[in-house]
């Protein structure tokens, strides 16, 4: 999927974040921006040349898109943002039913609200929302009255004052998922094409963690430093987690009147580093282990089986004396 983030006036992007995205959404940039009384945009191929524009662009709120084609060709008439009746309209995701291999689901949406007549995109968001779900799109419109409208903010991230569609700028080099890992120039590889030295690179195993483990806490820079992140994820199932004003949770048990969808990390470790998860959650006296399955936050649609660590033992009238959590923070 693509990249967008929105970012505050006054502000240069973090570039390391836009280099990053950009290794795996390469087939094309905008961005738009809000001066004397118009929405400008800029469209290119050329990224060192889109990143310049970017710098010049500092004293302004900006979105900013980088492309990865599912739908329609890669040409200049698919980057984004595309013109709507009330500025211009981004997209991330992909919509089911609308869009062909010569014009993406983004540029035919766009064209349909090009058709309504209204003021501002509130006055339409009922027609849109059957185009896009709660899970996988996101719109954001940018508005010639210089106001910026985000259509499933909540399936995005915001750091820093600024928004991003997806965690892609988060993600290390080598991540991958269901047999397919992602290269340099945003094509696939077959894992059975990889030589046996990259596949040991990769990392074998797949480990959902929630707590101390996850980035900017202790447990993370000691066991996971060398980890590939895989993305922000939510179990599939159920789970009754604890841990409110505690400095580490616990995720007990499987339940799914009482628990929630626990929301954590993915990351892929090698063999040795999971032995020493494995010694840090003294498995298996304190800590057992549970294959489960998760969505990831930047792709719903897609699932995998992982590895979770739970609670060997416990005692059942505990979860009725603590709060059951669906994120642990400290």
């Amino acid at each position: 999927m693509c990249w967008m983030m929105t970012k505050k006036a006054g502000t240069q992007p973090d570039f390391n974040y836009m280099d990053k995205a950009q290794k795996h959404n390469a087939d094309g940039y905008g961005v738009a921006w809000y001066e004397n009384g118009f929405v400008n945009t800029y469209k290119t191929f050329n990224y060192n040349q889109f990143k310049g524009v970017i710098s010049a662009l500092k004293e302004h709120t900006l979105v900013i898109h980088l492309r990865y084609a599912t739908k329609g060709n890669k040409d200049y008439s698919n980057i984004h943002p595309f013109d709507v009746p009330s500025g211009v309209m981004f997209h991330n995701g992909t919509m089911y039913g609308i869009g062909n291999s010569v014009k993406s689901d983004s540029q035919v949406l766009a064209e349909t609200i090009s058709k309504c007549d209204y003021k501002y995109i509130e006055d339409i968001e009922p027609l849109i929302e059957p185009y896009v779900d709660d899970k996988i799109n996101r719109l954001v419109f940018f508005e010639d009255n210089g106001r910026v409208t985000i259509m499933n903010e909540d399936l995005g991230i915001t750091e820093d004052g600024n928004w991003y569609s997806n965690d892609y700028h988060l993600k290390d080099e080598g991540w991958c998922r269901g047999g397919k890992c992602k290269t340099l120039t945003s094509h696939t590889v077959d894992h059975s094409e990889v030589p046996p030295k990259t596949m040991q690179m990769l990392r074998e195993h797949k480990v959902f963690v929630y707590g101390t483990l996850k980035r900017g806490y202790n447990n993370h820079k000691h066991y996971l430093k060398d980890a590939i992140l895989l993305g922000k994820a939510v179990t599939k199932d159920n789970w009754t987690m604890v841990g409110e004003d505690m400095p580490y949770p616990y995720v007990l048990e499987q339940n799914d009147e009482l628990g929630s969808n626990v929301v954590g990390e993915v990351y892929a470790v090698s063999s040795k580093e999971l032995k020493s998860l494995d010694s840090l959650e003294g498995y298996p006296t304190h800590y057992t282990k549970k294959q489960i399955i998760v969505t990831y936050a930047d792709d719903a649609t897609f699932s995998e089986v992982v590895t979770m660590y739970v609670k060997a033992n416990f005692k059942g009238e505990y979860i009725d004396t603590v709060p059951i959590i669906t994120e642990w923070e400290a």
